[in-house]
C-alpha cells in the first residue's frame, strides 16, 4: 500500500529521512490502512513544518485529500479535508 521508499525533508530540508509514503486519495483509505497495519504512521501534510514532525519511516500524506467541503463566510466557517493547503484558503477567503 506503501509508495517506493524515497527522502523527504520539511521545511529546513534537514533532516532527509528515507521514508515509505503512502498517498490517500479518499478519506476511509486512511482508516482502512491504520486499522490493518501494524506499522507507526506518521502523518504529513504539505511538508512544510519546521524540524522533523512530518518525517518517519512510513509516512501518510494527505495532499491528495484537498477539497473544501464548504464555508459560510458569514459565520466565518470552513469545513476542509486535511490536504487543503494554506494557499487554498486564503484564495477563498481574501478577495481579489
Amino acid at each position: 500500500m506503501f509508495n517506493e521508499t524515497n527522502k523527504i525533508t520539511g521545511w529546513g530540508k534537514y533532516p532527509v529521512v528515507q521514508s515509505s509514503v503512502f498517498e490517500a486519495e479518499r478519506p476511509e483509505a486512511i482508516s482502512d490502512y491504520i486499522s490493518e497495519s501494524d506499522l507507526n504512521i506518521t502523518p504529513r501534510g504539505n511538508g512544510r513544518s519546521y524540524g522533523d514532525a512530518g518525517l518517519g519511516p512510513c509516512v501518510l500524506s494527505s495532499l491528495k485529500l484537498n477539497r473544501i467541503l464548504s464555508f459560510d463566510s458569514q459565520a466565518g466557517e470552513l469545513s476542509c479535508q486535511s490536504g487543503v493547503l494554506l494557499s487554498d484558503i486564503l484564495e477563498l477567503i481574501i478577495p481579489v
